[in-house]
């Protein structure tokens, strides 16, 4: 029941063999634009229609089946060695290495790449457990008796791979391999597909329905039942969400520290570890101070008809109170901060200033 023969099968063949030994010979370079990695996609593909035609042309003359069974060969040894090396340098500890200016970078600042090894390097047993996944994946491609098995322990691998590539914005290359990887696993699937089909109408046995169960579950029942199983979690979000969401408020956002005023006195914005740098207002009842580098939450609650605004930060005795103005981005706080007379002077993050 291999399935190798038709169009399909023959056109995947090509294409992703094609494609596999521009990789392998290291032509594939991450410098290519996206322009030039359409341009050579799509030349393979026409090429791998064209030699898809002419060998469905000739196999009535001319016996093709070894050339077959050399391009599934080539593909499952190809994407074996390729995933082993991902797997191998994971456990190893190779790859997930962050630089040390990375590691001292704020996350705001992370680009994808950055932001997606910072999380994989933050657990080592999850990155063991993602390179044995791979290791032993492709150590099952390399035996014919066990190919099916190593492309179906490495399809959903594969497949989280691609969606972090394009969805973080990894590198174009990388996206392209994982795509690749990808291709080669569904086509060894595909291959087994009679099989697979033949396999689960012979041996799949589901389980008895409600309609085997005490008592009497007519068909409305049993849809009520599906409909709740379905639906029913996105109700109890929007409603809870609804009942539970927190007072809206005009202040919310990220607020930069630009002038201070400490009894009627200008202070300096010096960079320590101690002097307030910004307000994060997240509601009208929750709010977050950052001084120095440390965060700082506290009970916050504000009254935008009287304009007045009070800060309690929890296990401390740091407060702040007092009225507001807000004018084209820029909060101005008067009032007392640990009941000394204070005025501060922010700008909201992100308005150009």
């Amino acid at each position: 029941m291999i399935q190798h023969r038709n169009a399909i099968a023959t056109f995947a063949a090509l294409f992703l063999a094609l494609l596999s030994f521009l990789q392998l010979t290291a032509l594939l370079l991450e410098e290519l634009y996206f322009p030039v990695y359409t341009y050579l996609l799509t030349g393979l593909a026409i090429l791998s229609l064209l030699l898809t035609y002419w060998l469905k042309a000739v196999e009535k003359t001319r016996n093709i089946e070894r050339l077959f069974l050399l391009l599934h060969a080539f593909l499952r040894y190809s994407l074996a060695f390729q995933i082993g090396t991902y797997g191998a340098a994971k456990l190893l500890t190779i790859q997930f290495q962050l630089p040390e200016y990375v590691q001292d970078m704020p996350v705001g600042r992370f680009n994808g790449i950055m932001l997606t090894w910072y999380y994989f390097s933050y657990s080592k047993g999850m990155a063991w457990i993602v390179g044995l996944l791979q290791c032993a994946g492709g150590a099952l491609l390399v035996f014919r008796r066990t190919e099916l098995a190593g492309a179906l322990l490495l399809l959903p691998v594969l497949i989280n791979i691609v969606l972090i590539n394009l969805f973080y914005d990894i590198q174009l290359a990388a996206f392209i391999n994982s795509l690749l990887f990808t291709g080669i696993c569904l086509y060894l699937v595909y291959l087994h597909a009679g099989w697979i089909r033949a396999a689960l109408r012979q041996w799949y046995q589901p389980l008895p329905g409600l309609s085997a169960a005490p008592g009497k579950f007519s068909n409305g029942m049993k849809w009520m039942l599906r409909l709740l199983a379905i639906a029913g979690p996105w109700g109890l979000l929007l409603l809870l969400e609804t009942l539970l969401a927190p007072p809206a408020t005009t202040l919310k956002g990220v607020w930069v520290l630009q002038e201070q005023t400490v009894n009627d006195s200008i202070r300096p914005l010096v960079v320590d570890t101690v002097s307030l740098k910004r307000l994060y207002i997240q509601s009208a009842s929750s709010a977050h101070l950052k001084k120095g580098d440390y965060f700082y939450g506290g009970a916050f609650a504000v009254n935008e008809k009287d304009h007045s605004l009070r800060l309690s930060v929890y296990a401390s005795k740091d407060s702040l109170e007092g009225n507001y103005t807000l004018k084209d981005s820029i909060l101005t706080i008067n009032g007392k901060r640990n009941g000394n007379p204070v005025k501060y002077v922010f700008v909201k993050q992100g308005n150009g200033k």
